[in-house]
């Protein structure tokens, strides 16, 4: 079951954001008030955050700045940013301090429901993969873009891919395919 977390001040944007997501997330928690961003990640514990940057006291920065560590703790939890402000400060800015995807309002509906899938599905790839679960080992272009997706988190202190999963990857990877055709 998938959980989405909607931080945003304007009702207006949350009630828009929900109705989008109710054919792609099976519960939707929103939030107004960013001031409780801590208390409501820890109560609802969201598979993904759609979050606004430009809020009063606290900010989206300020927001990803205290959910780092208990992001890092879980491992892959992406937070996808959602503002208005189109400026490359605002957008490497949010991606420095952790945000996983950025977006500019007014957003595309496709685009959104389309960039939240993703982001889950990888989120559901990277638990199955830090479990261990050996139905991955057989797909090891799994394995790779999952350590990929690890590797460009600059500064996220995340657990490892459990080292025999990624063997078990490299056993499986196909060769150069052979004049026969197999």
């Amino acid at each position: 079951m998938s959980k989405a977390l909607i931080v945003d001040d304007r009702e207006a944007e949350v009630d828009l954001l929900k109705a989008y997501l109710a054919d792609s997330v099976e519960e939707v928690r929103t939030l107004t008030d960013s001031r409780l961003i801590e208390e409501v990640f820890a109560e609802f514990q969201p598979d993904i955050i759609l979050l606004d940057l430009h809020m009063p006291d606290p900010d989206g920065f300020e927001v990803l700045r205290r959910l780092r560590s208990a992001r890092s703790s879980l491992g892959y939890l992406p937070i996808l940013v959602l503002t208005a402000d189109e400026t490359h400060v605002a957008r490497n800015s949010a991606l420095i301090l952790g945000a996983d995807e950025f977006l500019t309002k007014p957003v595309d509906r496709e685009e959104l429901v389309l960039r939240v899938r993703n982001l889950l599905r990888t989120r559901e790839l990277f638990i199955a993969a830090r479990e261990g679960r050996a139905d991955l080992t057989s797909r090891p272009h799994v394995v790779e873009m999952l350590a990929g997706v690890a590797f460009r988190r600059q500064g996220a202190r995340w657990a490892t891919i459990p080292p025999t999963l990624l063997e078990g990857a490299a056993r499986a990877r196909p060769g150069p395919p052979r004049k026969d055709g197999s």
